[in-house]
């Protein structure tokens, strides 16, 4: 058999899927084998392709091979195998021995003019002289395959789910001891998108948090992030209109109670060119606290507390955790420090802080107490300076004149408030007072019960028609009035 017929017989097997078995077809490497010319063409008539054959080995046609006695080989003995792989057609005759022709992929070769007027072949398009024919043969199956059994693969292409490429999104990133999570629900954010988290001075945003601040309040301490999600190139992504994700913020402080939490979310106006903070409402959770926003850029966390007072009693020494209970603070002291010693001090005594009034003034002093590391600041006025309550509008007024009202162990005579020309009255923060008879009250009396203090009155408090008695608060509002046996009048 000569280098044309075999080359005819792989033309063929590429061009008419049909003649090779499925089971052929799904290999690699495929192997024909000839039976005889005649079985052949019977073969590829049943399939409307046999023609092909006739015209290209019409013109040069080789007996049967013959073996070393001289014999002819039956055509049914021979094989012509094809390999994807080495692109080389074999030929094995009977004998045993095996001859290898290389096959030129070259188009010139093949007269495809032949091929193009051959019956049961529409139109083969013609191939230039440069081309090459390559592809193992699962390749060239797959080429020939009908239009339409490769639609359904396409179509489940264009049916991908979107969300595959913007997935849920959560991650955390830890900067200067605190923890910062930001997550957000499929379709936010890109697939690869990274969180990136910075601390920045806070001295970057204080103008803004002070001018939208409404509240008076001391910040113990804070901290200011600028906080980006990036895609796989480095750009910035925010979301879109309508959603929101939510940040997080983990670290000790936030479990600290003598604290309030507060979450800042700092925007830039482009064309003023300045900083407007808006705070934002915050779940707690633990050591944790949570807020949801709609865009990203800069973010301060502050922790805060309100104003701390207290009255100081003149010439007495008061242990520190009476003033802290008053005042609201919850903790042990680690240290204390005074802003003038000559007039107040502190002092550790067997493991207590205790502090002392050394002389009155009417100054506004400084007491700071430190706490698990924050420090709180509390304002020290002397009972005979200074005195602050609140009226019935919350209103802060300052007295600086009014009568201590002391315990008293004296029942030979009935007290009186206002009998010595003062109309307002005090019982000091954390001090615990006993009367053991009525009060009677002369005109308009003014009583002032300060934060943490107990008033306990055995008989109660006669007010007779003409005259009144209004009860003020301190900042707390935690002072007590307690009337006990007033059957005994």
């Amino acid at each position: 058999m000569n280098t044309k017929r075999i080359l005819a017989i792989a033309l063929s097997m590429l061009l008419i899927g049909s003649v090779i078995p499925n089971d052929v077809r799904a290999s690699g490497d495929v192997t024909v084998d000839v039976e005889s010319s005649e079985a052949a063409d019977e073969n590829m008539a049943a399939t409307g392709e046999g023609n092909v054959i006739d015209e290209l080995l019409q013109e040069d046609t080789e007996p049967a091979a013959e073996d070393s006695s001289g014999e002819t080989v039956p055509a049914s003995v021979a094989e012509t195998s094809y390999s994807s792989e080495e692109a080389v057609l074999s030929v094995s005759e009977g004998s045993g021995m095996e001859t290898e022709q290389p096959v030129s992929t070259e188009a010139d070769l093949i007269n495809t003019s032949d091929v193009s007027s051959a019956s049961g072949v529409s139109s083969v398009d013609t191939i230039s002289d440069s081309a090459e024919i390559s592809g193992t043969t699962e390749d060239l199956q797959k080429d020939l395959r009908p239009e339409e059994e490769q639609e359904p693969q396409k179509a489940q292409d264009n049916n991908a789910d979107p969300m595959q490429e913007f997935p849920a999104f959560e991650q955390a990133q830890t900067v200067n001891g605190v923890t910062v999570t930001v997550s957000a629900d499929p379709g936010i954010f890109p697939e690869n998108a990274v969180l990136s988290v910075t601390e920045i001075p806070a001295s970057a945003v204080e103008t803004a948090i002070e001018e939208a601040r409404q509240d008076s309040v001391n910040v113990a301490l804070s901290y200011t992030f600028d906080i980006k999600v990036l895609d796989a190139d480095g750009n910035e992504r925010q979301p879109a209109d309508g959603q929101s994700v939510k940040v997080s913020f983990s670290m000790a402080e936030a479990g600290n109670e003598n604290l309030e939490t507060k979450v800042w979310h700092i925007s830039e106006d482009e064309s003023q060119g300045t900083l407007s903070a808006e705070e934002l409402d915050v779940a707690s959770e633990g050591q944790t606290v949570t807020a949801e926003t709609d865009g990203f850029s800069f973010y301060t966390v502050e922790f805060t507390y309100g104003d701390l007072q207290y009255v100081l009693p003149g010439g007495k020494s008061v242990p520190l955790s009476v003033i802290l209970e008053t005042v609201g603070l919850c903790g042990t002291a680690e240290a204390v420090t005074v802003s003038d010693e000559t007039l107040f001090s502190a002092s550790c005594e067997s493991g207590e802080w205790v502090v002392t009034s050394h002389q009155p003034f009417n100054t506004t002093e400084k007491m700071v107490v430190v706490i698990e590391g924050i420090d709180y600041e509390i304002t020290v006025t002397d009972y005979r300076g200074t005195l602050y309550y609140y009226d019935e509008n919350g209103n802060q007024i300052k007295l600086t004149e009014w009568f201590h009202i002391e315990s008293r162990d004296d029942n030979d005579r009935l007290f009186t408030w206002n009998d010595r020309g003062f109309n307002q009255y005090a019982v000091h923060a954390g001090e615990n007072v006993t009367y053991d008879r009525r009060i009677d009250v002369k005109n308009d009396v003014i009583l002032i019960l300060g934060d943490g203090a107990t008033l306990t009155i055995k008989g109660g408090i006669h007010v007779s028609e003409g005259n009144s008695l209004t009860i003020y608060r301190q900042e707390q509002g935690t002072g007590k009035l307690i009337i006990t046996d007033v059957d005994r009048y």
